[in-house]
């Protein structure tokens, strides 16, 4: 156990070392005690085994044979060969005919001397000391019927450590010397069996020896202790993970009715639709219904028109799109059109309303069971962000609707959706990563919390509420006649999207300025998306002017976006950092610099030091897999940074030959964007494979892509050992490299539709 402990617990990299050597006392009792256990059993583990080996050794002949053969001597009897036991018998001979011939001179002895006293005991002590010149513990044994000798043993502590070395001296009555066997003449394995007890019990090195020997007990007795507790506590979270919590009211009552053909099913990315799935499941079990709460890409589609009621909540990923969960159910609803005549549904939508598309899923997904005969059992609720009152209300009308004759208000109370909160860092380190010719500069950044990460996993990102750029601000309040400094003009900084113009906010503003060249713009579709991908509020006031106040103008523009940012970094590597990959959006638009918000916010107007608030984003679509599965990571630009976490955990792990990166950007000179770390990587065999293309570089302009037909047999054999599929960066980017990879792999035994059942198909695209 303590040889396994070790090797389990014992860091991958070298760099991990010290932090693994680290009690950590602010993050929580879990993580204290956690430090404590793998800390002390750390530095106690050789005095442990060393107590162990020698308890073995007193306990177990072939222990005893083995380490005495080791050390030069030879075996016990009784574990001992043919050839060896003779030798044996003949060292007890010669040992037997030693002590013979030391009874017949102490006999011999005993005839020559004429009765006399024998000499005094400070005759004893002065030839003793004489003999063996030094100061110690000395022991007196004096002649009996067995024995007619003086034995004078001394504990010599002349040495190095300073433990307990027994000599002997023997002498007969008149105070000659007869026999004198001094320690260091002995040999190892002499030595070793006459120290073997004294070293087991601690009493080797006196006090000092004794106390550590103490302390190393109470340390051995702690860890199954503290070690129980852990195993408890991991197996607590898995089933938390894997079951709702059940309330104090479940616990008094038996659940009356089974619904097999009710279902709440979920599609979620960051985790807020799975939440308030599981608390739509528990609220009905606190009226005893109890109902099968599971995601919308683990039901069998096939048994959808034969549910009674489907209770489904659903986020929405992006311009519109639904959560990659949810793909398959999508696909299934348009092109295998089941008649859900019978089926009875409720949709909570989850979404931003600072996109043009808020709860688009929800809203496709409602027309398309209402289209295929289902009925609603209520109107649909939209939430936005801040969703835990209208989910909660939700979860209310639902159960109410469903169980009217024995809905009981007060268990409603119970009902509880925490947001994530909100966090504080401190800038460690902002670190341009790529030279100043590069056209978009991108930039490493470090953040620092004295808060628990351990929650964060690679594949996750960060939520950071921006602020607008102050020219923006400042040039926009000169236009309605807002002064700087003033309430109104920090409400346009903090919270009006500004840097951004979406399709729906650019129609409020065309109808509330009856502007025709707007309306004209927006009647045509691909020059509206060229110029709304360009284009701020401060444009649609320049190019299509209009008389707006301040009152005006927070009726049409919506509330600031959140900028997400994936994690770059690995917990496990980093425990108290954050790592973020930024590019800077700067460019130029209507003969004006145009800026973002958060980017040039965090990369350029905070410094070193300052603190920054985010939240955590939970991407539970894009984490790694719980087994040790290979991976294919293709990507772009930015893209890299979860694929940086990926390598980190592998490598902390020491799993290795199982990454394939496929990655690029514009220039190999000024955007080859962790060029050392990945190549250090690719040299310690975490990443097999490396295939770069940089699309500006050369004649022929080439993109991610391109390289999957060229690889398209390696694909197939990742995938047929079970590898998982990431592909993060551009939403162009990402719906490329699918299309591109459905062609390829179509009629393999690998194709999309089987890793997109297995959700071994991920995508962050942005």
């Amino acid at each position: 156990m303590l040889l396994s402990g070790w090797i389990l617990w014992f860091p991958k990299r070298w760099k991990g070392l010290r932090r693994a050597l680290t009690i950590k006392r602010k993050e929580g009792n879990s993580r204290f005690i956690l430090d404590l256990h793998n800390v002390l059993g750390f530095y106690f583990i050789p005095v442990m085994l060393w107590i162990s080996i020698l308890g073995l050794y007193i306990s177990f002949p072939w222990v005893k044979s083995a380490l005495i053969v080791a050390l030069g001597g030879n075996p016990v009897i009784s574990q001992s060969t043919g050839d060896e036991r003779a030798q044996v018998n003949s060292e007890l001979s010669a040992s037997f005919a030693e002590s013979l011939a030391k009874i017949m001179a102490q006999k011999e002895d005993a005839k020559e001397e004429t009765p006399q006293p024998i000499i005094s005991l400070d005759s004893i002590t002065r030839i003793s000391n004489k003999l063996l010149p030094y100061q110690a513990i000395t022991t007196i044994k004096l002649p009996d019927k067995d024995n007619s000798w003086i034995s004078v043993t001394k504990i010599n502590r002349e040495n190095v450590l300073n433990a307990l070395l027994p000599d002997l001296i023997e002498l007969n009555k008149k105070g000659e010397l007869k026999n004198m066997e001094l320690f260091r003449d002995k040999s190892l394995s002499e030595q070793f069996i006459a120290l073997s007890l004294p070293m087991h019990t601690g009493e080797i090195l006196g006090w000092p020896s004794l106390i550590l020997y103490f302390i190393t007990c109470l340390v051995a007795m702690s860890l199954p202790v503290t070690g129980t507790w852990l195993w408890y506590k991991r197996l607590k979270n898995k089933w938390r993970l894997q079951m709702p919590a059940k309330s104090h009211t479940q616990t008094k009552k038996t659940h009356k009715n089974i619904q097999d053909n009710w279902l709440i099913a979920y599609a979620s990315k960051s985790g807020n639709s799975k939440l308030v799935a599981q608390k739509a499941q528990q609220h009905f079990s606190d009226h005893g219904i109890r109902i099968k709460c599971k995601s919308i890409s683990k039901v069998d589609l096939t048994t959808i028109p034969h549910l009674d009621k489907l209770f489904i909540v659903i986020s929405t990923d992006g311009e519109g799109v639904p959560p990659p969960s949810a793909n398959a159910f999508f696909h299934y609803l348009d092109h295998d059109t089941p008649n859900l005549d019978k089926l009875n549904y409720a949709i909570c939508a989850l979404g931003d309303s600072s996109y043009a598309y808020f709860c688009q899923a929800g809203k496709m997904l409602d027309t398309r069971l209402s289209a295929l005969g289902g009925t609603a059992i209520l109107s649909r609720v939209d939430c936005d962000t801040d969703f835990a009152k209208p989910a909660t209300a939700w979860i209310k009308e639902v159960v109410a609707k469903t169980n009217h004759n024995e809905y009981n208000n007060t268990l409603s109370k119970d009902i509880k959706i925490n947001a994530i909160s909100e966090q504080v860092a401190r800038i460690k380190q902002v670190q341009p990563i790529t030279n100043g010719t590069s056209e978009k500069p991108c930039y490493h950044l470090v953040l620092q919390t004295h808060d628990s990460l351990t929650h964060i996993k690679p594949g996750d990102s960060i939520e950071i509420k921006p602020e607008n750029p102050h020219w923006i601000v400042k040039a926009l309040g000169e236009k309605i006649g807002i002064m700087t400094a003033t309430p109104s003009y920090m409400y346009l900084q903090k919270n009006v999207e500004l840097t951004s113009v979406s399709e729906k906010t650019a129609r409020r503003y065309c109808e509330a300025s009856e502007n025709q060249d707007l309306a004209a713009l927006l009647n045509n579709q691909h020059k509206a998306k060229r110029y709304l991908s360009k284009a701020n509020f401060l444009d649609l006031l320049n190019d299509f002017p209009a008389h707006l106040d301040f009152q005006k103008l927070k009726e049409i523009a919506p509330s600031i976006k959140n900028r997400y940012y994936s994690i770059a970094s690995c917990t496990e590597t980093y425990p108290n950092e954050i790592h973020l990959t930024v590019k800077a959006i700067r460019y130029l638009f209507n003969n004006s610099i145009h800026e973002g918000a958060a980017s040039i916010q965090i990369t350029e107007k905070l410094k070193e030091g300052n603190t920054l608030t985010f939240k955590h984003y939970p991407n539970l679509e894009f984490r790694l897999p719980q087994q040790d599965s290979p991976l294919i990571m293709i990507g772009v630009g930015t893209g890299i940074a979860p694929f940086r976490a990926f390598l980190q955990n592998y490598q902390h792990r020491n799993i290795k030959n199982k990454c394939w990166l496929i990655w690029g950007d514009k220039n190999h000179a000024c955007d080859y964007l962790y060029k050392d770390e990945l190549q250090h990587f690719k040299k310690e065999g975490i990443l097999q494979r490396m295939d770069l293309v940089f699309s500006r570089d050369g004649n022929k302009r080439q993109h991610v892509q391109d390289l999957l037909p060229i690889h398209t047999n390696e694909i197939i054999n990742y995938l047929s050992q079970g590898a998982h599929l990431y592909v993060c960066g551009s939403m162009k980017m990402a719906a490329d490299v699918k299309h591109t990879l459905t062609a390829l792999l179509t009629g393999t035994s690998e194709d999309m539709d089987k890793l997109m059942q297995e959700e071994r198909y991920h995508e962050d695209a942005y």
